[in-house]
């Protein structure tokens, strides 16, 4: 079995019918909302997120650094580190690399992000950073970014680099200690003043991803990346400012949450049995198969367990055929990949309004 220390063998996840209970009184007792009941997976996907943030509130964590060449207020740096030590309480046990020391790097203008990635970037990450022109491809519009590392004119808001900005995640195999990891982000220097960029996506693509090697099937059947560490956002904000929190229940607002409005948005559904090759889905890799994907990630939690979900994309590591990935599948659980593939397309399907196949 593939997992973070290479092939190995390891007893098979179990089906279940209901790995973590919704009803929970824990649950309750924090008025926690939770996706409404018509919404099954959904809601046993959140209840295990949450059961798994109490659990591990007494957790050991490591330091979180911010690398940054700007002033910042040292409350505001706390707050972000709490922000981002609330990512890692649920996912920390499930990084792709053993030896992470978790960080962000900020950078409000070109020549600060040249300076940060010279310091922390590998020179071959460094150089292809340059190349390509920007940390993510282009700004936060798409935009071609051209560097120019003399320039330190600070980021203004027209330029789309502030607010989410463009961030990047920032894999240990990039990094230039082999060993820092998290993400890199821009963002105004007015923003500064308010707070510095915390927890999101990015942050877990470069803890949870697993570093070098082929990775082409590692978010073939679910994506990790969205709904469940946007789940620490909400549940580190509710802690934090004594809110209710909201993990896709009615009245949320987080973009993820989209269980409503993909009705219509696919006119034809395609099996999960293709995702793995993007090229046949409608669009290509289109948003509507991102979302089915993170969708598929609260089937996958919901029947076999919130470590099994996790570790999944980490298990595909390494996977550069189809017939490779399905070996993985089989041996992963105790249901066949066809039986996985039906019960990812049943569950799916029908939140485009459409019929599984």
């Amino acid at each position: 079995m593939r997992g973070r220390s290479g092939l190995k063998w390891q007893a098979r996840y179990v089906y279940q019918e209901q790995a973590c209970n919704p009803e929970d009184k824990r649950i309750k007792q924090a008025g926690v909302i939770l996706p409404r009941k018509s919404l099954k997976e959904s809601r046993i996907a959140a209840a295990c997120v949450y059961l798994e943030w109490l659990d591990n509130a007494n957790t050991e964590l490591p330091t979180i650094s911010y690398f940054i060449e700007q002033p910042v207020d040292k409350a505001l740096l706390k707050q972000a580190q709490r922000s981002l030590r609330a990512a890692l309480r649920i996912y920390w046990q499930y990084r792709g690399v053993a030896e992470i020391e978790p960080a962000m790097i900020v950078f409000t203008s070109q020549k600060e992000l040249c300076s940060l990635g010279q310091q922390y970037l590998s020179q071959s990450t460094y150089e292809r950073m340059l190349q390509q022109q920007s940390w993510g491809g282009g700004d936060a519009n798409g935009k071609p970014f051209l560097f120019d590392c003399t320039n330190n004119e600070p980021f203004l808001e027209r330029d789309g680099w502030c607010g989410n900005g463009s961030a990047g995640g920032w894999g240990a195999d990039l990094s230039k200690n082999s060993r820092t990891a998290g993400a890199i982000v821009s963002t105004c220097r007015e923003s500064l003043k308010f707070g510095l960029p915390g927890a999101g996506h990015k942050f877990w693509q470069g803890i949870g991803w697993p570093g070098e090697g082929e990775l082409s099937f590692a978010n073939a059947l679910v994506n990790p990346d969205y709904l469940f560490s946007e789940y620490t956002g909400a549940l580190w904000e509710a802690e934090e400012y004594g809110l209710t929190p909201n993990l896709c229940g009615p009245g949320s607002r987080w973009y993820t949450c989209k269980h409503d409005e993909m009705i219509g948005r696919l006119s034809v559904y395609q099996s999960s049995s293709t995702w793995w090759t993007t090229g046949t889905l409608e669009d290509g890799f289109s948003a509507e198969y991102a979302w089915a994907r993170q969708t598929a990630m609260e089937w996958f939690v919901a029947h076999f367990g919130l470590d099994a979900a996790w570790l999944l994309p980490v298990a595909l590591a390494g996977v550069a055929s189809e017939s490779e990935y399905l070996a993985v599948l089989d041996s992963y659980t105790d249901w066949t990949h066809e039986k996985i593939f039906e019960g990812v397309d049943d569950w799916v399907a029908p939140q485009f309004g459409l019929t599984a196949p």
